[in-house]
């Protein structure tokens, strides 16, 4: 189980600029980044692809973009950097997931099988960088209780 969420600066970097492209349209990526005792370090996030759709609520990754991004992470990082999860936002100032939302959660988590993974909410309702702390949420599941949970998100400065 994941207790805490660190997100180092150039990862929190990539969430913001990617969150201001799209300031109406849902967007996201995936969180790439390794495990430390009960925490996720999230080292790196990637952007949506080319080949991504976007709308007002409802996002869909680039899947291709999606595997080379973690591929070229795992080659990069000398195996450390693994998919640790995904991120999208919401039209909402505190976001919160939807139905949809958890559904995918609880199936990526049940599918990957090489440890926790977490999912991100970024709200860009009048979204900043000085306001990404208190606009984002971490969601994960956890199969054996077969619940959801929030878990706390630290940003390096």
């Amino acid at each position: 189980m994941i207790n805490r969420i660190l997100i180092k600066k150039s990862a929190a970097d990539i969430l913001v600029s990617e969150t201001l492209k799209f300031k109406k349209l849902e967007t996201g990526g995936v969180l790439s980044g390794y495990y430390e005792k009960d925490f996720l370090i999230i080292d790196s996030v990637s952007g949506p692809g080319p080949n991504a759709h976007h709308q007002v609520d409802e996002f869909i990754i680039d899947k291709e973009y999606m595997d080379l991004y973690l591929d070229q992470q795992y080659r990069d990082s000398d195996g450390q950097n693994i998919y640790i999860g995904e991120w999208h936002t919401h039209p909402q100032e505190a976001p919160a997931p939807s139905e949809q939302d958890l559904v995918s959660i609880a199936e990526r988590t049940i599918e990957w099988k090489h440890g926790a993974i977490a999912f991100m909410i970024i709200g860009f309702v009048g979204f900043e960088l000085e306001r990404l702390p208190s606009q984002s949420i971490a969601i994960a599941f956890h199969p054996g209780k077969q619940a959801f949970y929030k878990i706390p998100i630290k940003y390096e400065r």
